[in-house]
This record gives structure tokens, sequence and C-alpha cells, in this order.
């Protein structure tokens, strides 16, 4: 079955986690992707774990194998001479290159947009970096905290009077990561009606800044600075985690008959018309000193399970909150196929998180483990460019693979 993304061979520069999740959800839908890695020891996240079976290893990493699964794996050292002649002629055979260097990095490597340009109009590349190609702060090192430190998110993260707190996932990065995608497919269809390529340029601190919900028009429209409420909602009530005798229930009852239901169950059908609580705003306002404690008391009467069967027969929006390996065995996300497995030629069968767009036509799937490293040198090198075996041989003596 036909992809979508069939016959978009991108090459991709990228290493660690947001260029690499960017290219992957480019690989899922059927894009050629071509990891290119440097042959001294190659992307940073080959040597981080979790190791399957917890034997380190650089083919054994748990974490470059979910943002490296459908890719071609090939190893060229940017640093030598012939290496960016080589890369060059990729170029004129590719529709996308992604990199996540740091700003400036494809220029001293004489590899930056006009070079590629030049040898390739069609050709579209994307940027991924901490604070974008353009600002005072460009050239400035970054990780996603960072992003979330400056965005104003580790701010609105944690308990009122707590620290601020970083959201552990790497959320700037596959944030990032999934803006490149889109702006990648963006110029595709442009190039469609153009004929030429152009430069994405994404950054994590912009990514991150665009997901913050209400926080920014909270205050440029209101003068508000949000801050940490814990798990509740800033705009709505009732929306928070709940302690039950067993652990934790998500509840969202903010419309107008999701609250009356709660109230029901709560045996306070009055707060439905009581002012201090009948509208959204008037519940905002007397939440922490009336309506949670009824609900902390309630909840901590029931075990999970049963307090959300208790509001699914009311309609009300609940989740038990899960750990992560109650989540993998969820039916729901198995359902779904958001975990599957994969067969890897050093690790053995692993198991890997799934595709979450789903499209009727042109489906995508995880169909081949991540490369080893260097594994296609020889299958795109002698495809794409024509080398030949004895050519190959000479390029790996010189260091140029």
């Amino acid at each position: 079955m036909r992809k979508a993304l069939d016959g978009l061979r991108v090459l991709d520069l990228t290493r660690v986690y947001a260029g690499p999740y960017c290219t992957m959800v480019l690989a899922d839908m059927g894009a050629e992707v071509i990891k290119v890695e440097n042959p001294a020891g190659g992307d940073d996240t080959r040597r981080i774990g979790p190791y399957k079976d917890h034997q380190p290893g650089e083919e054994r990493s748990g974490y470059f194998a979910m943002l490296n699964r459908n890719k071609y794996g090939v190893t060229l050292n940017l640093k030598h001479p012939t290496a960016i002649d080589l890369f060059i002629r990729l170029v004129t055979q590719a529709d996308v290159v992604v990199e996540n260097y740091a700003p400036g990095t494809m220029q001293k490597f004489g590899l930056g947009w006009e070079v590629l340009q030049q040898a390739n109009p069609r050709v579209i590349l994307a940027s991924i970096s901490g604070y974008g190609q353009t600002g005072p702060l460009s050239a400035r090192p970054s990780y996603d905290g960072n992003a979330q430190a400056l965005s104003g998110l580790m701010s609105l993260i944690g308990a009122p009077d707590g620290p601020p707190m970083r959201v552990n996932p790497a959320i700037g990065d596959s944030s990032a990561a999934i803006h490149a995608a889109f702006g990648i497919l963006c110029a595709v269809y442009a190039r469609e009606r153009t004929g030429r390529g152009q430069w994405v340029d994404v950054a994590q601190l912009d990514a991150v800044f665009s997901i913050m919900e209400s926080a920014v028009v909270n205050y440029t429209l209101a003068g508000n600075v949000l801050g940490r409420v814990g798990s509740r909602h800033q705009d709505v009530c009732v929306y928070d985690v709940f302690r039950c005798r067993d652990g934790y229930v998500y509840l969202g009852a903010y419309k107008p008959h999701h609250w009356g239901n709660l109230c029901r169950l709560l045996d306070r059908p009055g707060w439905v018309t009581d002012p201090r609580t009948a509208t959204n705003d008037q519940r905002l306002a007397h939440y922490e000193g009336l309506i949670k404690p009824v609900i902390e008391a309630w909840a901590a009467h029931h075990d999970a399970d049963a307090l959300v069967t208790l509001l699914d027969a009311e309609s009300i929006p609940c989740a038990k909150v899960q750990t992560v390996d109650q989540a993998v065995h969820h039916p729901q996300l198995r359902a779904r196929d958001m975990v599957v497995p994969v067969a890897h030629p050093v690790m053995g069968r692993i198991e890997l998180p799934g595709i979450t767009c789903k499209l009727s036509d042109t489906p995508g799937g995880v169909d081949r483990p991540p490369p080893l490293l260097g594994e296609h040198n020889a299958e795109v090198y002698g495809r794409l460019l024509g080398l030949t075996a004895d050519e190959l041989v000479a390029l790996r003596r010189d260091g140029v693979i």
C-alpha cells in the first residue's frame, strides 16, 4: 500500500531529539529519509539509554530506536572536503534537508542555504534550533529547558507554593519537531506552484510559546499574569486531578450539563443554581474554598476505577491517572496501534511508540528498525551517486564515510 509521502526524499543531518523526531514523522508517512551521521560514533543518542535488557551498547539504545525507525543510515564526515562534495551531490537528488545544528554551523561546513539552493533550486532546508536563525539570542546554545524557561511555560507548571517546574517529556523538542514537519509539507505544497524550495526556520522557543493555551492572551488582552495552580485549569472549573484511595483521577466538569451531573453525584444539587457556583466564573472564584474540598473528600472514599465508573455513567469527562506501564498496556492505546512491535537486528523484538496521524487511504507504518551506524552506505551511495565498492573502501579508508 502506498504511503502519503512516498517519493519524498529527505537528507537528515539531525541528532538527539527535535530533529530526529521531525524526520521520524516524515519517514513514518513514507518519505525516504536518509540519516547522515558522523562515522566517529554517530548520533549521540546511540549512547543514551534505556538499553534493551539493561545492556549498554551503541546499537542497543531504545532512545535512538524510537526516533530513527524507518530511516536509511549512512555515515559522512562533514569536516572532510570530499564529504561536502558528496553531500552536495546528494542534495541535487533530494527534496528536503533537515538539520538541527546551532545557527551558523551549516555555513561553516560550506552547506549554507545559498549553497544548497544553488545546487538544487527545488530543495527545502528545514532548520530547527533553540532560538531560531534570527534575533539577539540566536547564537546561544539551547536545550529543551531553555525554551520552557524563557517562554514562560515553567512559570505555569507546579504547585502554587512551589518552584517553577519543567515539563518532564521534552515538549520544546517535540513541539518544534511537529512544527518543522508541518513547515516542510507547507513548503513542498508551495513548491508545486512556484517550482522553488525555501528555508523553513523553526525555534524551540517559538514552538513552546505558541502552545501555552490562554496564558499569552490573558496578559495581552486582560493584563493577567498567570501563575502556577497545580493540576487545575486556570480558565475553567471544575477541571482538576483528585486523589482516590488507590491513585488519582482527572475530571473535567465545567460545561453546564457536566457540572449539573457532578452536583448530583456530590449530593449538592443546589450548587447548580447557587450564585457562588452556578457559572464558570463563579466556580473559579469559589473553587479553592468551597468546591475543591468537597470533591477531594468525596474522591478519597473511592478507588480510582470505581470513581471513573461513576463519572462515566454520568458522561462526565474523566480518566484514571496511569503510570507509563499501565498506559503501554491500555486497550485503547493498543487498539489504536500506539505501541508497535519491531524486529531489530541486534536487540531482537522491541516495542516502539506508534503513529499518531491515522490516514484512511495512505496510512503510515513502522516497517523497519532504526539503521545500524552506516548500515546503508553501499546501498545509498551506490544507488544515488553510482559509487562502486572500491570507491567506498577508499572513502572509508580516508575517513570520509
